[in-house]
């Protein structure tokens, strides 16, 4: 499914785009970033003396290099900030420029369309309706997280017509309290307390509460792990994971990723990047063992 940029980015419905909203399409991870790093300026003033303070020559201008130095900004907001600010690709960011990339690449204000509604002992973000569900499984950084998941899971539900729900398959654990993040992925990682929660809470409530006759499972990230797992029953109809995280998952959870890929029982697409593992990649183990089921398409 093709979507053009009009209908994803549209975020307040009036058909059309503005520069926010366009900057949000074509640079979402940039303006997430911007967004933390605008929010601490309360007004113009607090713009410009943050760039005069960095600003140490007095020449007008700043250089990648002379931020990285002279602000408390990390190399990904550094990069954010030119990739999005340096309008005339001169290599260095003016004051109009600074001021231009702090006051219109903010994301658009946004208010969620779903509720939070409570699944046994899990949160769980409900939004749309029908008979047609897809299960959305997030990243680490979990189901309250501030980037713009929420705003594509409505987004799915507005675009498709479907149910759409996020359950919090972190239950309240946060990366902070870990010490690296091969602890943190052990601890999250247990497929047997989310089985039994698929099994005995969430798949009754779709089938019998909502009344969902048809499922599908999406996940991004860490959240590729738990889809594919729950790929491994019938009543997942299809599988989409999303820069999947699903090899150091598994490895986290001392499984065996053939094992876990062969347990798999619909339709499965694969969306890697460049920085995933090569295992999800074309020609990886997934692809190897998809293509010897009898769903198996090539795309």
């Amino acid at each position: 499914v093709a979507l053009s940029p009009t209908t994803v980015g549209d975020v307040n419905g009036d058909g059309e785009i503005d520069i926010n909203e366009f900057i949000n399409v074509m640079c979402p991870g940039a303006t997430t970033v911007i967004a933390r790093i605008s929010s601490q300026f309360k007004c113009l003033e607090d713009i410009e003396a943050e760039f005069k303070k960095m600003d140490l020559d007095g020449d007008g201008k700043i250089t990648r290099e002379e931020m990285m130095e002279y602000s408390a900004l990390n190399q990904q907001e550094v990069n954010a900030v030119f990739d999005l600010g340096d309008t005339d690709r001169d290599g260095s960011i003016d004051l109009n420029e600074f001021i231009g990339v702090m006051q219109t690449s903010a994301p658009v204000p946004y208010t969620e369309s779903g509720t939070t509604v409570t699944v046994g002992e899990t949160d769980v973000y409900l939004v749309g309706s029908g008979v047609k569900c897809v299960i959305w499984c997030h990243d680490m950084k979990g189901f309250n997280s501030d980037d713009r998941t929420r705003q594509l899971v409505d987004k799915l539900a507005e675009t498709t017509g479907w149910v759409i729900v996020m359950p919090d398959f972190l239950g309240g654990k946060k990366i902070e309290e870990s010490d690296d993040e091969y602890s943190w992925l052990s601890s999250i990682t247990d497929w047997n307390t989310i089985r039994d929660f698929w099994v005995e809470r969430l798949l009754p409530y779709l089938r019998d509460d909502l009344g969902i006759k048809a499922i599908g499972v999406l996940g991004t990230g860490w959240g590729s792990y738990v889809a594919t797992r729950m790929s491994s029953y019938e009543e997942i109809l299809a599988c989409v994971n999303i820069q999947p995280l699903i090899s150091s998952a598994v490895e986290a959870a001392k499984e065996d990723l053939y094992e876990v890929y062969e347990d798999v029982r619909c339709p499965t697409l694969m969306m890697a990047c460049r920085n995933n593992c090569p295992n999800e990649k074309p020609g990886g183990p997934g692809q190897q063992y998809f293509q010897l089921l009898l769903f198996w398409k090539e795309v």
